[in-house]
């Protein structure tokens, strides 16, 4: 790949600290010179190959401590590696933790000066800019106030409106956009969207995963300072997903609760069920993960007249038939369902706890069926996918049992036209108003 087309590159960097237990061992270790040594290396990074080309957006992901930010602080420069190459083309403007790139003694507005100044653009430039910064931090008179004064909030107002408005050809983004209000989230969503327009490349860390599959043109997952997984969104995310989630259930063990007398488990109306058969087909298995205690027998989906559905118009109702097979015994099973888009994001999603359903104890052996009946809203032209579950425990403290990723896929033509994702159910009135008496002015 030639100089022009990539903007970020990085060949068998790695970065190692030395930990000391302590502070005079590291005196002890500089007196002999290397004939002893009283340290011990940690590896926050190593050996990681990747290329960004320009005007890719690409997430990095990993559980804390796996080394993002530290990759981060290698690309803005920062952080120097201990071996390898890191190479950047094009400035970089850095919005990394937080806390980091501003002195909290000087003002706001002198911090920006400042930051200008290290990214090399002259003073007067920055004049010239103060109004769009300002406009889009929107602090108010606190840019004239010492930083050290700042809520997170607003800290991270004023260090996004920076980042953004110096022109940069790299932007890093370190977790920064999960704070502040949701106006100023929903803002700094847009002007990412711009940039990636202008063809701007951009690399960030989130945890979020909508956020991550939605924006990200490709993802890298970092995992104990290596490069695990290098790929496309949707597929990498669920991988990394099941990882957490399988070693959550390892750790966590869940302390049983005795659950209140229910009434038995239906599957449904009568009459309005297309059948008491379990469903037994998956079609489609891209990740699965859980601790098998209980398992997904399979899916199904069926419009009004109790026909299977592939394909929906949207604005109609709906049957989703999820069953179950219980290999141990489950004191609180929980059944339910994500709906996310072609891209991953998650549109909606439910569970009989939430619906106010509690199953009573499950024994081995045992099968059962939920049905949720629900409206489908008038939704954009597209394939919907879902993901199904089984849980035991509580909407907040719970084990996965099944997990199975994009097991169903909807085909979804819309019978009139949608803008936007879905179309809002709607009562439009049109009140006719009386002449001005002030001629209107155009602003």
């Amino acid at each position: 790949m030639s100089s022009d087309e990539y903007a970020i590159v990085l060949e068998k960097a790695s970065k190692v600290y030395k930990l000391y237990a302590r502070p005079v061992d590291r005196l002890k270790e500089a007196l002999l010179r290397g004939h002893r040594t009283y340290h011990q290396e940690f590896w926050a990074l190593r050996d990681v190959d990747l290329v960004l080309p320009r005007g890719a957006t690409v997430a990095l992901i990993g559980t804390n401590g796996s080394g993002k930010s530290t990759l981060l602080q290698l690309v803005a420069g920062i952080l120097q590696p201990s071996s390898g190459v890191v190479r950047v083309a094009g400035r970089v403007a850095a919005l990394l933790e937080l806390g980091a790139g501003f002195n909290p003694e000087h003002t706001g507005r002198e911090n920006v000066y400042i930051n200008g100044a290290i990214l090399g653009i002259e003073h007067e430039e920055m004049i010239e800019r103060m109004d769009a910064i300002l406009r889009f931090a929107d602090i108010g008179d606190f840019i004239d106030r010492p930083v050290k004064t700042y809520s997170t909030g607003m800290y991270v107002r004023l260090a996004f409106a920076v980042a953004i408005n110096v022109d940069p050809e790299i932007l890093l983004i370190d977790e920064a956009l999960s704070v502040g209000d949701v106006y100023f989230q929903h803002r700094c969503l847009s002007k990412i969207h711009e940039l990636q327009s202008r063809g701007k490349t951009i690399l960030f860390v989130s945890h979020d995963p909508a956020f991550v599959v939605t924006l990200a043109s490709k993802v890298a997952w970092i995992h104990e300072g290596r490069l695990l997984e290098w790929g496309n969104p949707e597929p990498t995310v669920s991988k990394y997903i099941a990882m957490v989630a399988s070693r959550e259930l390892r750790e966590r063990r869940s302390t049983e609760a005795p659950v209140a007398e229910v009434s038995t488990f239906s599957s449904g109306t009568s009459g309005e069920s297309p059948g008491d058969s379990p469903e037994t087909t998956i079609p489609n298995v891209d990740v699965r993960f859980g601790n098998r205690d209980a398992e997904i027998l399979g899916i199904g989906i069926y419009d009004e007249q109790g026909r299977r559905a592939n394909l929906a118009e949207g604005d109609q109702i709906i049957l989703v038939r999820i069953s179950v097979l219980f290999q141990g015994d489950v004191q609180r099973p929980n059944i339910g369902f994500l709906m996310k888009t072609r891209l991953g994001l998650y549109l909606t999603g439910t569970n009989t706890l939430l619906e106010g359903y509690r199953i009573p104890p499950q024994t081995k052996g045992s099968v059962c069926t939920a049905e949720f009946r629900l409206q489908l809203p008038l939704l954009s032209a597209g394939c919907y996918s879902f993901t199904v579950a089984i849980a035991d425990g509580t909407l907040e403290d719970y084990a996965i049992c099944d997990w199975v990723e994009n097991a169903f896929v909807l085909e979804v033509i819309p019978p009139k036209l949608i803008h936007g994702l879905l179309r809002l159910p709607c009562e439009v009135q049109v009140k006719q108003g009386r002449p001005m008496a002030v001629p209107y002015v155009r602003s």
